[in-house]
């Protein structure tokens, strides 16, 4: 195979995981900005909604941390040294410079610390399903500063391999956050007539009722 072959084999590959990386962290930012300090209390009365909250962190984690792996077959490093080293051989679309790419590895480098962070939490917690409190050291900025540097090589790649740009600039809005807030108002909602029944209130306020119901 062709080192330009391989090159883009790994670039198809390396694009599903920063893809997935970039799904995972877009869930955790739609959690943390998209619900009330109220709202967020239902995931102490529904434990199935933090399992899926820590399932988000988990996935991101394992994710960067391959991306971030020197070792990773679709690693951002591997593929950086394969294109320092055949440089020369490379038949590039757009000419850019050698020094290009070895900028990068020193900007990857210079994340090293949180990557190690990361390969601890993935190996002490994550790895061995132990308790969650790791999330407590970690910001989801953290984790999009990872991504975004991994998109950062990805698109100076694909230019010099392939005249083309990736455009990384969407946020994938999956998550339906309406299942939360809708079970926000079934909560208060249900809350409402019992606290009335219990007054032995014979009419409930339509108002009332509403205001619930368009908060």
């Amino acid at each position: 195979m062709r080192i330009d072959e391989q090159i883009k084999e790994k670039l198809n590959e390396l694009m599903k995981i920063i893809s997935s990386a970039d799904d995972y962290i877009s869930k955790l930012e739609q959690f943390s900005k998209v619900l009330t300090e109220k709202e967020k209390t239902l995931f102490d009365k529904y434990p199935l909604l933090d399992i899926i909250r820590f399932s988000f962190w988990d996935l991101a984690v394992l994710e960067i941390c391959k991306l971030f792996n020197p070792d990773e077959k679709y690693g951002l490093t591997k593929i950086l040294n394969i294109i320092i080293n055949n440089y020369s051989k490379i038949p590039w679309k757009v000419n850019l410079r050698k020094k290009e790419f070895t900028d990068l590895i020193k900007q990857i480098n210079q994340k090293e610390y949180l990557v190690e962070r990361l390969k601890r939490i993935r190996d002490n917690f994550i790895a061995h399903l132990d308790d969650r409190k790791y999330v407590d050291s970690l910001a989801i900025s953290e984790l999009r500063s990872l991504v975004d540097l991994s998109q950062t090589v990805y698109k100076k790649i694909e230019l010099g391999i392939n005249d083309s740009d990736m455009i990384w600039d969407f946020k994938n809005d999956t998550l339906d956050m309406k299942m939360i807030k809708n079970l926000f108002k079934f909560e208060a909602l249900r809350e409402y007539i019992v606290t009335n029944d219990f007054k032995r209130v014979q009419y409930i306020s339509t108002d009332d009722l509403i205001k619930i119901l368009m908060n």
